[in-house]
């Protein structure tokens, strides 16, 4: 009896420890990649983020600093919410308001800062909203809120050398947000001026330049947009049409482009070839 009731109470508390399944953009591997973590429940969200990084084996990679702990869904690559200011919390405390507990090793470069980014999708009755919403300065009437995000693969276009230079770029947003805020979250990525920006959505069969600059993101489509073409021109000759400038050829023939991640060894330390 007592060994039936001692089995019981070590299954409870095994339930109780939070599982969480962690994924990671890994700088070496190249891809994206997962790992279980088990934590107890009362340890900081900076000691679990510590243990993903060891985890994924980051140490001589890139610096603990530059990796945090946000919520994610895989299935949209979107980031959900960070838990910003909250990185003393336990995991018990942060994990007990969650529908699910997927979360992302986000990795940021040196001379980037990381974006704050809010809840996306449905969250609870009022009181579990504002608890996971308590940086929003704003009184909820519904008994549900809804703040829908949207994940974007931005590629940055060269007109002048008739190619795309950097991409894909994860960029986050909100469906309520403007174009224009937009414009200025990856303006601050790629250090372009918003002002100059051109956006240009690929939706099969579908290129359209978006020149709405008070527009939001779900009147544009964004909602369910797979890449966002970024450039600072259309054509060198201002008066050709969209659909026979440069920028929609790029984009027409990017379609067939492959992209290949390949990790080569460093050599630094003298060649791997004997």
């Amino acid at each position: 009896m007592k060994e039936s009731e001692d089995n019981d109470r070590k299954n409870r508390e095994k339930m109780s420890i939070p599982r969480l399944k962690v994924y990671c953009h890994h700088p070496v591997e190249g891809k994206l990649m997962n790992v279980k973590l088990f934590v107890m429940p009362d340890i900081t969200w900076t000691e679990a983020t510590e243990k993903a990084y060891k985890k994924f084996g980051l140490e001589n990679v890139v610096s603990l600093d530059q990796c945090r702990l946000v919520s994610y869904e895989h299935n949209t690559d979107l980031i959900e919410c960070s838990y910003d200011d909250r990185e003393h919390e336990s995991v018990g405390n942060i994990w007990r308001f969650s529908r699910r507990f997927d979360l992302l090793l986000e990795i940021r470069r040196k001379d980037q800062k990381f974006e704050t980014y809010l809840p996306g999708g449905e969250y609870g009755t009022l009181d579990e909203c504002v608890c996971e919403m308590n940086y929003i300065q704003s009184k909820f009437k519904l008994h549900k809120c809804y703040v829908l995000g949207v994940a974007t693969k931005v590629f940055v276009i060269d007109v002048t050398r008739e190619e795309v230079i950097d991409g894909p770029i994860d960029v986050r947003g909100l469906l309520s947000q403007s174009v224009k805020e937009y414009k200025q979250t990856v303006g601050k990525i790629i250090s372009m001026d918003p002002k100059q920006m051109k956006v240009i959505l690929r939706k099969f069969p579908e290129i359209r330049p978006v020149e709405n600059d008070d527009s939001d993101l779900q009147t544009e489509g964004f909602y369910n947009a797979n890449k966002v073409f970024i450039s600072t021109m259309y054509d060198i000759d201002n008066g050709k049409p969209f659909q026979e400038s440069t920028v929609h050829r790029i984009i027409e023939n990017f379609r067939h482009v492959i992209s290949l991640h390949i990790q080569l060894p460093d050599t630094s330390k003298g060649t791997i070839f004997q």
